[in-house]
């Protein structure tokens, strides 16, 4: 489940108007420090809430200053609003934390401030979905890179039970799938409906991670609920690089 990062862009877009008309002060304090969070206007925010806006206060979509600062890569307004005690595991839309928000966006800064902070790394969405996961989905590998560093959970899984092996590989994110083939990921690692990383690689055709996972040691005989294998579901798809691939792989497996 995605984060809906279009909501995000509605406080910025009063904010910026309500400036552009000479009328920044019009909306409430509150919400005018959310705005400010959102497009890093740190001295906005500064006198915001010297005036008593409410650093804990929402925004319709759920968010505080804080989710907004980091979801928007804000760096010096993140640093700002922990300072002044913005709580740092307040959740969102859909349940994310300013961690896990950072990391879906790939705000790798904002991302090493928070747990510098102390940020959970192992907080979840409503999803069940990590930052690790967040930013393996998205791919993007320096957020994935500094998450595992950090020692976050490489078998985290969703509410569908996809890790964050199987959701790069279902994405086609080469390069977070050899990190974390590298951190010891589970290869066969399978969601609810028995996909593992091999088949929904295979699946889409992504001739390049099916030769990662098959260079790691992937099962090829591995099947999804359904019954079909790596090879079978790129057949049925007509992925025939990909199938071929199997084939080889089958072939080599036969040997005695």
């Amino acid at each position: 489940m995605k984060r809906l990062h279009g909501a995000n862009i509605l406080p910025t877009i009063f904010f910026l108007s309500a400036l552009a008309a000479g009328q920044a002060g019009s909306g409430s304090l509150n919400d005018q420090l959310i705005a400010a969070a959102s497009i890093g206007d740190i001295a906005a925010v500064q006198q915001l809430l010297d005036k008593g806006a409410s650093i804990e206060a929402k925004a319709s979509n759920g968010d505080t200053a804080l989710l907004q600062a980091a979801s928007n890569g804000k760096t010096d307004v993140v640093e700002l609003l922990l300072v002044k005690g913005a709580n740092i595991e307040a959740k969102g839309l859909l349940g994310y934390t300013a961690l896990i928000s950072a990391a879906y966006s790939g705000k790798t800064e904002v991302v090493e401030l928070l747990l510098e902070k102390g940020a959970d790394i192992e907080a979840k969405n409503d999803h069940r979905y990590t930052a690790l996961i967040s930013a393996a989905e998205q791919g993007h590998a320096d957020v994935v890179k500094l998450l595992l560093d950090k020692g976050a959970n490489v078998e985290a899984k969703d509410f569908y039970n996809n890790t964050a092996l199987i959701w790069s590989s279902k994405q086609g994110h080469a390069d977070v799938v050899k990190l974390l083939l590298d951190k010891g990921a589970n290869i066969e690692a399978q969601t609810n409906k028995g996909d593992s990383a091999l088949i929904l690689a295979a699946g889409n055709g992504d001739s390049e991670i099916v030769m990662l996972l098959l260079d790691k040691g992937a099962n090829i005989e591995t099947k999804d609920s359904d019954g079909y294998t790596a090879l079978e579901r790129a057949e049925s798809n007509d992925m025939t690089e990909a199938a071929a691939l199997l084939r080889a792989s089958c072939a080599s497996w036969a040997l005695p």
